[in-house]
Order: structure tokens, then C-alpha cells, then sequence
């Protein structure tokens, strides 16, 4: 049976508290204050947020200067130009979403207050901070704002991504394992939105201890065939249902154990990005050549009369 166990922290984790403990030191307790002790196989999964305060990744917002360039570009865009500064530093813009208009058409905005605590402070985020919504490639991922947040954070302060989510997994699980003599594995995530749903859900962004694909590739089915394309990122399946626990808004619950889920133990032999994206270099010719096919099949398509449900 797999179990999940929501750990809430007793109090905020702030950026000076983060300076005087370890995060490894600071789960155990809180660990413990649940009342739950950590077992063998156990994954730990564990919010980004968190792990920025300690990685001096939460930065107070008066000490970053825009440059005049920088400055010129966000009013035109209506941006920040503390934030676009981070953004820039962060990773690439692949793409800018404007928010604000596209939240004019009506059926959109309904939408979206339908769905909201406080429909006024949505208004006023739509008019006064999204106006546009750099979308950031990194980590092989897009982001909005290349994940730089301050929900969550003190005021006056803005949270980047850790560095490297990986190697601080790996960080991680080698002081747990050691403090505690159990084996386990850690899973680090992130909020990303989906496109054309609404909301979002939690994907994994680093991880340490456990094999991020379950293979099901050309294995057999109920009916004795060989099933293709049947691989399972599990990482992020994981993710998403721990991240349903933690929340993302006065929870306080920055980390989850996820107990008797059965998975492939893995002592990071490589990096993930070698399992979980394919190799580097085919993603345009992929993108080519399914443009060209489906070109060449929407045209004889059209030509035959053949029309599809709408």
C-alpha cells in the first residue's frame, strides 16, 4: 500500500533561519515533530523552494540594480525590470505570453475569477504585474519567469531555482542515508503550468536514488503483445501527487514522504538528462520533419475531401 506522510514545518523557513541550520538537520527535526520516523526505501519528496533558502538562492530585491537596457525593454513590456534583470540572468526567453491581452477576452477572464480566492487581487495582478509572462527555457524545461518567485518568501526578497537540483539531491540523500543508516531516494520539484489546461502540477526537476523511468517498453500486455512507447516518467507522476499534499500557499509543507511505492533503486551512474530527454541535436530534425508530414498529410487530406469530428 503506498502512503503518503505530509511533514509541516513548524514555522517558516526564512533566509536567516536557512543560514544557521542545514536543510538535512532541519527535515529530521521536523521529521520528528510530525511524529514520523524515515524507513528504509522511503522517498522523500522535496519543493525547490525550500531548497533555494538554503543555497543562498533567495536574493534581497534593493540589491539588484536593472541595467539601463534592461530598464528600456521592461517598460515597453511592461515588466519589472528587477525581475526581467533575474530573467535574463537565469536562462533563455523562447517565448513572452501576453497575459494581459489575452486575458481580455471575456470567456477567459470568467474563467479564471470563477476560479479564484479573490477575484479583485487577480484583476489586479493581470493589470499591474502579468501584463507579459517571459516563458524561460531551463533545465531543459520552459518556465514561467524562469521559476523566480516571491510567494512564499519574505517581502523584499525574490526566490531563483536551486543551481543544480540534481547534485543537491544527491547532497541530500547522502547526509540522510548517513545520519539515519536507511536507504532512500529524494525527488526536487517544481510548478509548471500545462499548456492550454488550466493550473498546474508538479514535475520533477532534480532527484537522487531512484531510476526516473519505470520500463515498460515492448512489454508484454494482458493480451500476451508487446506494448510500444509504454515507458512511465515516474519521477514525475510522483511528484504530482506528492505535490497535491504540499500545496503551494500557506500549507507550510515544503517536503512529503512517500512510503511503500515500489521502485528502482539507482545510485545516479548518470546524469538524468541522458534517460529522460532524448539525445541532444534531434530535437529539430524531429520538429522538421513533423511539420513536413503533416503538411503533406493535412494537403492530400484537404484534396481526398476527407474531414475529421469536430
Amino acid at each position: 500500500m503506498i502512503q503518503i506522510y505530509p511533514v509541516r514545518f513548524s514555522k517558516p523557513v526564512s533566509p536567516r533561519r536557512s543560514e544557521k541550520d542545514s536543510f538535512e538537520d532541519l527535515l529530521i527535526s521536523e521529521i520528528e515533530k510530525n511524529g514520523l520516523e524515515l524507513n528504509d526505501e522511503d522517498i522523500i519528496v522535496v519543493t525547490s523552494k525550500v531548497l533555494s533558502l538554503f543555497e543562498n538562492r533567495t536574493i534581497e530585491r534593493s540589491t539588484i540594480r536593472p541595467r539601463k537596457r534592461v530598464k528600456i525593454l521592461a517598460k515597453l513590456f511592461n515588466f519589472d525590470p528587477v525581475i526581467l534583470e533575474l530573467i535574463l540572468q537565469e536562462g533563455t526567453i523562447m517565448a513572452v505570453l501576453p497575459q494581459k491581452m489575452i486575458a481580455k477576452d471575456p470567456r477567459i477572464l470568467n474563467q479564471q475569477l470563477k476560479l479564484s480566492n479573490n477575484p479583485q487581487a487577480t484583476i489586479t495582478a493581470l493589470k499591474e504585474r502579468f501584463a507579459n509572462l517571459a516563458m524561460v527555457r531551463k533545465f531543459k524545461l520552459l518556465f514561467d519567469s524562469a521559476g523566480i518567485d516571491t510567494s512564499n518568501t519574505p517581502d523584499g526578497y525574490i526566490t531563483l531555482l536551486p543551481e543544480n537540483p540534481v547534485k543537491t539531491a544527491i547532497k541530500i540523500r547522502n547526509n540522510l542515508e548517513k545520519r539515519t543508516g536507511k536507504k532512500m531516494a529524494i525527488i526536487i520539484t517544481d510548478s509548471l503550468y500545462s499548456p492550454r489546461r488550466v493550473g498546474s502540477n508538479d514535475i520533477c526537476i532534480g532527484c537522487s536514488g531512484i531510476f526516473p523511468i519505470v520500463k515498460n517498453e515492448a512489454k508484454n500486455d494482458i493480451y500476451g503483445k508487446p506494448g510500444i512507447g509504454g515507458n512511465d516518467l515516474i519521477i514525475d507522476s510522483i511528484a504530482a501527487f506528492a505535490g497535491s499534499v504540499m500545496g503551494a500557499t500557506d500549507e507550510m509543507t515544503p517536503a512529503t514522504i512517500v512510503r511503500g511505492f515500489k521502485y528502482e533503486r539507482w545510485n545516479d551512474e548518470e546524469p538524468i538528462e541522458n534517460i529522460i530527454y532524448y539525445p541532444a541535436g534531434t530535437k529539430f530534425r524531429g520538429g522538421l520533419l513533423t511539420v513536413l508530414t503533416t503538411f503533406s498529410f493535412k494537403l492530400l487530406q484537404w484534396g481526398l475531401f476527407l474531414k475529421g469530428k469536430k
